[in-house]
């Protein structure tokens, strides 16, 4: 009996596909020549010695990204969910010009 093979997406596709977003939070946090993998943290993109500028640096993301971001959330998923707020910005545009 022959064996099937089963062939899984590796985590680096998913950080290819988001790269965009993934560059758009990185550089938001401050640090815009940095790389991200699946599973890097928003933390690691923190000021750790000095936490008040970490987390205005947050703040700052938040704010310029308008998202809500946890500095213990993956890079990767704070990336899915910017991609599915912009997706979602430009299927309101698209059904605002059917009308």
């Amino acid at each position: 009996m022959k064996k099937k093979l089963k062939f899984e997406h590796a985590p680096i596709i998913q950080v290819e596909k988001l790269s965009p977003y993934m560059d758009k939070i990185l550089k938001a946090l401050g640090f815009p020549d940095s790389f991200a993998t699946d599973e890097s943290l928003i933390w690691d993109f923190m000021d750790v010695f000095d936490k008040e500028a970490g987390h205005k640096a947050l703040a700052k993301a938040e704010k310029k990204l308008k998202i809500k971001i946890d500095k213990d959330e993956y890079v990767i998923d704070v990336a899915k969910r910017l991609q599915g707020k912009e997706w979602g910005i430009q299927a309101a545009k698209n059904l605002k010009k059917l009308r």
